[in-house]
């Protein structure tokens, strides 16, 4: 049974839900149980799951064109440097900045 828990808590590290258990040192498991939250916590995710749907569909509206402006702009603001976008297929190539 411990070897079944253990690879339950193993597999879940990874995955975005996680594992249904916690290792809680040796031979010794817990249950993984979400932590309430707070009434403020619970507001700032669901207006965080608003502004990524929002966001995610504006980005699908956009102009492939609009897109790849977007992609040399973030790039440049991140420290990239000689950013250029090819045309097939669609890339962004550029050179990290050095300090």
């Amino acid at each position: 049974m411990g070897a079944q828990l253990y690879m339950s808590c193993k597999k879940g590290e990874g995955s975005p839900e996680g594992s249904r258990f916690l290792a809680a040192g040796r031979g010794h498991f817990a249950l993984n149980a979400p932590l309430p939250q707070s009434h403020l916590e619970s507001n700032i995710s669901a207006i965080n799951r608003k502004v990524e749907a929002e966001l995610l569909e504006f980005l699908h509206e956009m102009h492939p064109g609009s897109w790849n402006s977007l992609s040399v702009y973030s790039s440049r603001l991140i420290g990239f440097v000689d950013v250029t976008v090819t045309d097939i297929p669609v890339m962004v190539a550029s050179m990290l900045r050095r300090p």
